[in-house]
């Protein structure tokens, strides 16, 4: 298992729903039509924790490259290092 911070840049959302297209079960949009992460821990309006094995976390990567907008950066909170998007 792996633990993982998912940052939603909100400002960059344009609710091009293609992360929700990729991965249902782990994004959604809110009442601002933004994206939001469905599992996991929500830290604020911007940042949810979640705790996911390899085949999640592969969900979550491509549901994040899916966004025309790079607006989901996905880190792990262990290591810090920034999984998605490189750089």
């Amino acid at each position: 298992m792996k633990n993982i911070k998912i940052i939603i840049r909100r400002a960059l959302c344009k609710s091009a729903t293609t992360c929700i297209a990729i991965a249902p079960n782990i994004y959604a949009l809110d009442n601002e039509f933004k994206a939001i992460v469905k599992t996991g821990k929500k830290i604020s309006e911007s940042e949810f924790h979640c705790e996911v094995g390899e085949e999640k976390l592969t969900t979550i990567l491509a549901g994040a490259r899916a966004c025309p907008y790079n607006a989901i950066e996905v880190y792990d909170k262990g290591s810090g290092k920034k999984l998605y998007p490189p750089g």
